[in-house]
């Protein structure tokens, strides 16, 4: 195995853990003048709710989908906001009760097992998803049923194209995860700590010795809410930068019994996983396996802790 050299770099595209910049009450708060406006136009476009006719530039129809665009998205914040007050409560009993454990208050972990990461929150990525497809069903239907300007109807086209784009890959993961089946990381010890060395072994249904090429990266991720727009109509998104990054290079010979040996040296100042905090910094360990025709990619969080016996004996 050959090990890459440390380096900073902003990662463009990199997916957080974070689902987006506003979580907990206020993220439920936020989600309910979307209900109120997706139930409203839902009622009008099952006729539940007279309109003067001469408002209607569009069929009904199209009125009650983009009442579910607003409805699934008013369910996916509410979704994120009420889950993450749960689980923030869970969090803290465990952090009062287990004070010199940081793990336990910071992230819900599996011991030393470790399991492929997912966007968070799937049924809010379900909901936001299908909003997106109503409202996109809505613009088409209004844009190429009309004399529109070509414009408008390049605008859709565009966001119809971006669209396809992402159901596309949402396809290939699918026939991913189909393909290869389940992939999971067993560490050694848990948690791990600055100055470590982090040592697992990789395992997966598929038999990783029939990969042409295999590649782990370690990554250190910090996370921060990037302000994007004029003012007046500005937003927010998460974004990352890369902190720590080494990589493990291995071919088929490296497998043994079915499982990918690795070792990762931590440096002694290795920022720590801190999930619970918004906005985050976590550890990632990414999984790339290379054949013809699809390929395994998989990202695991990686449970990087300080060292509290180190803290107490140095006091």
């Amino acid at each position: 195995m050959s090990s890459a050299d440390e380096r900073a770099a902003r990662l463009a595209g990199y997916p957080p853990v974070s689902a987006t910049t506003i979580h907990g009450g206020g993220a439920a708060l936020f989600a309910l003048p979307f209900l109120g406006v997706g139930a409203f136009l839902g009622a009008a476009g099952l006729g539940l709710v007279a309109l003067p006719a001469e408002s209607l530039r569009a069929p009904l129809w199209t009125l009650g989908l983009l009442g579910a665009a607003f409805g699934l998205a008013g369910s996916s914040l509410l979704a994120h906001g009420l889950g993450g007050l749960l689980k923030a409560g869970r969090l803290a009993d465990l952090a009062a009760t287990h004070p010199r454990e940081p793990w336990r208050g910071d992230h819900e972990w599996e011991g030393r097992r470790l399991v492929p990461r997912e966007r968070p929150f799937a049924f809010g990525a379900l909901a936001g998803g299908g909003a997106g497809l109503a409202l996109l069903a809505v613009l088409n239907a209004v844009v190429f049923g009309d004399e529109a300007p070509w414009t408008a109807r390049a605008i859709v086209v565009l966001f119809d194209v971006l669209v396809a784009a992402g159901l596309g890959e949402l396809a290939r993961r699918a026939a991913q995860r189909a393909r290869h089946g389940r992939v999971e990381v067993v560490l050694e010890r848990f948690p791990v700590h600055p100055g470590d060395v982090l040592r697992g072994v990789v395992r997966a249904d598929a038999d990783l010795a029939r990969f042409d090429a295999l590649r782990l990266t370690l990554r250190c991720v910090e996370e921060a809410y990037e302000a994007t727009g004029r003012a007046g109509e500005r937003s927010a998104r998460v974004v990352c930068a890369e902190r720590f990054a080494r990589t493990l290079e291995a071919r088929a010979a490296d497998v043994e019994r079915g499982a990918l040996a690795f070792a990762f040296a931590l440096p002694a100042d290795a920022p720590t996983t801190a999930l619970a905090a918004h906005p985050a910094r976590f550890w990632d360990l990414e999984l790339v396996a290379e054949r013809e025709g699809l390929d395994l990619e998989a990202r695991f969080l990686v449970p990087i802790y300080a060292d509290a016996s180190a803290r107490r004996a140095a006091a």
